[in-house]
């Protein structure tokens, strides 16, 4: 009927139907379905918006929980500008309704209609906050209320510019204080905050110190400490960042977090402050959590090269040498043998450690080589004995 109505422009006698119809039904359920397609007949043909919104209201009043009444009265309402009854009907039924997420929903809506349609941006944050009171841990719901909280900022004259951003940082603030000082949750909220400054108030070096903040709760948060490093690149931080790790690693406990740690001021020392010679007890201590790390060895390699620290490198070496296989032992041990000649210019210590490899590596001629030579004179001489191994 409704299609034959609006092929013939029969509007208002299908109205007239409509009426007649619900004088005569008692079902509230069937009542209810009445007027939203009633509405909805107003809505598409031409008909008046602020009868099809009364309509939809009343049958919420009939079915309070009738998700598709709750949906179609915001059309009605954008059509008809009456958003300040709209309002008043959101938070009726938030009073309403039992069910958490249609209450948090409804809050979204009203925020959201108030952001768009009223001029009232702190009526429109105090739906924000809201909101994310009842589930401060749900980025997606962070996100969408930023977005909000960005748009009101754009419409916001220039001396309240940033006003509402450090409204709710203070807000998520209040929230980390009454939570527990070690939880994954804490450091969320933190990190929501640091967003807020970097990317809304363009405070790095507040977004900074909210990071290290949350990388003291969980020293190895992965996601926190990436950000600090690149708010550390892009203002010049590089000190405080790793002082910072300093301070973290005399906290921390789990393994694979101090690991971490370890690898991440070595780094920063070494990459970005030129401070090689402090890195290598990180790299040490790489090495003494996991023999196996080749990366740390390497590193620590080229550090001790770079500095001329030769005992350290043949130290280095030989912590390595037991746990090689014969092609890289040998390696090492010439290794070894080079720098007791060439850089720390000990003939009888590079005699020793050629003689080492020959007696693991015979056929070596390098080492063999190598001996004759130091054998000369003015370079130390090899003793009987050691000529009669040769």
């Amino acid at each position: 009927i409704d299609a034959l109505a609006l092929e013939a422009g029969a509007h208002d006698r299908l109205v007239s139907v409509y009426e007649a119809i619900l004088e005569r039904e008692e079902d509230p359920k069937e009542q209810a379905a009445l007027r939203q397609r009633l509405a909805q007949v107003m809505l598409r043909q031409g008909g008046d918006p602020e009868v099809a919104f009364d309509q939809l209201v009343e049958a919420l009043e009939l079915l309070p929980d009738d998700a598709g009444a709750l949906h179609a009265v915001e059309d009605a309402a954008r059509a008809s500008g009456r958003w300040e009854d709209l309002l008043d009907l959101y938070e009726t039924h938030r009073d309403f309704t039992r069910d958490r997420s249609e209450r948090l929903d409804l809050l979204v809506r009203s925020a959201r209609i108030i952001e768009e349609n009223l001029n009232a941006p702190d009526r429109a944050f105090a739906l924000v906050t809201d909101a994310l009171s009842m589930d401060p841990d749900d980025d997606e719901l962070a996100r969408e209320m930023a977005g909000i909280v960005d748009r009101l900022e754009d419409r916001a004259p220039g001396d309240r510019k940033g006003l509402l951003w450090r409204r709710l940082v203070s807000f998520y603030r209040e929230l980390v204080r009454g939570r527990d000082e070690e939880s994954e949750e804490h450091v969320r909220l933190l990190e929501k905050i640091a967003r807020i400054e970097e990317d809304y108030l363009n405070d790095g070096r507040a977004a900074f110190e909210t990071c290290r903040q949350a990388t003291l709760v969980l020293p190895g948060h992965t996601s926190s400490l990436d950000r600090l490093e690149r708010l550390a690149g892009a203002h010049g931080l590089w000190v405080e960042l790793a002082t910072h790790y300093a301070s973290a690693l005399e906290v921390v406990l789990e393994r694979e977090a101090a690991v971490d740690l370890h690898r991440r001021r070595a780094r920063v020392l070494t990459d970005d402050l030129d401070r090689r010679g402090d890195a290598i007890e990180h790299y040490w201590q790489l090495i003494q959590i996991d023999p196996e790390d080749l990366e740390s060895r390497a590193k620590l390699k080229g550090i001790f090269v770079e500095t001329g620290r030769w005992n350290d490198l043949i130290m280095l070496l030989e912590r390595e040498i037991p746990s090689l296989g014969a092609e890289h032992r040998r390696e090492a041990l010439v290794e070894i043998a080079r720098t007791w000649e060439t850089h720390l210019n000990n003939a009888y210590e590079a005699q020793d450690a050629y003689k080492r490899v020959l007696q693991e590596f015979p056929g070596d001629e390098g080492a063999a080589g190598a001996l004759e030579r130091l054998g000369k004179p003015g370079r130390g001489s090899l003793d009987d004995d050691a000529l009669a191994e040769l």
